[in-house]
């Protein structure tokens, strides 16, 4: 697919994550989304995945295991060597699966003068989440493929991952129905909580071919392994800020293991 990196940029501005590109799929607080898996559960691509919390810039460092690529991983090596086992915690690589999913739109609380609009029955009222095409002046969409993080134990998404799993062991097939995400809280107190839609075809045609190994290859290229003896690798151009935040990692300056957004 031929993305037009202005437009993943303006999307990701307004998106609920602070990553470098709207790769995985994330709300803010109280956000909710449509969306659409793209392979059942089965097709889901298991990766050892690093995500460090930066208490000072309160973001996440990110980074695919070296082991994917079969290479000693320097974040490993920097775990096994940490002396504060919260640090050695979250610095240790989580299992996860990762499963592609087709975003129709995230809906957002519409807001006016700085408060909450609400219906006649003091409901709030929420709108379509929209970026502007900074080329063409266009409002678009927020939607596209995305890729759900699915993780079974102190996850955020924990109750997602258990409702697919619990529908593939029926005989379900989780690609063959919508699903309708929300997200509540923040830091500690984050959840995502899923509803699932009936059956229906799916009206949307991805413009490539979404693989179990697209899915792996894409981990791999948006946040790249950190080899042993290869110095740090970040995506496109170094940036100081960055490499500040990953030293800082190397120093075990990590979040106290009970702050999490899986």
């Amino acid at each position: 697919m031929a993305f037009n990196v202005i437009d993943l940029m303006d999307q990701q501005s307004v998106e609920g994550a602070r990553s470098t590109v709207p790769f995985f799929f994330r709300l803010g607080d109280t956000q909710r989304a449509s969306i659409r898996p793209l392979l059942n559960l089965d097709g889901a691509c298991e990766v050892w995945f690093h995500k460090i919390y930066n208490p000072q810039g309160k973001f996440y460092v990110e980074s695919t295991c070296a082991r994917v690529i079969g290479k000693k991983c320097q974040l490993c090596e920097d775990a096994l060597r940490a002396s504060d086992r919260k640090a050695k915690k979250d610095m240790t690589a989580k299992q996860m699966f990762m499963l592609p999913v087709w975003l129709y739109s995230i809906k957002t609380k519409k807001i006016d003068d700085g408060m909450a609009v609400l219906d006649e029955n003091d409901n709030p009222v929420f709108e379509d989440l929209t970026y502007t095409n900074k080329e063409t002046g266009e409002k678009k969409l927020v939607s596209g493929v995305r890729v759900l993080q699915l993780m079974f134990k102190e996850s955020s998404f924990a109750r997602v991952a258990d409702t697919f799993r619990l529908m593939y062991k029926a005989g379900n097939s989780i690609a063959d129905r919508d699903f309708l995400i929300e997200r509540h809280g923040s830091g500690t107190d984050t959840s995502y909580e899923p509803s699932k839609r009936n059956p229906s075809p799916f009206s949307v045609k991805p413009d490539f071919d979404v693989t179990e190994e697209w899915v792996r290859q894409s981990c791999i290229n948006n946040y790249p392994p950190q080899v042993v003896s290869e110095g740090y690798r970040a995506r496109g151009t170094s940036d100081p800020a960055i490499d500040a935040i990953v030293q800082g990692v190397k120093n075990a300056q990590v979040a106290d293991d009970t702050i999490g957004d899986f």
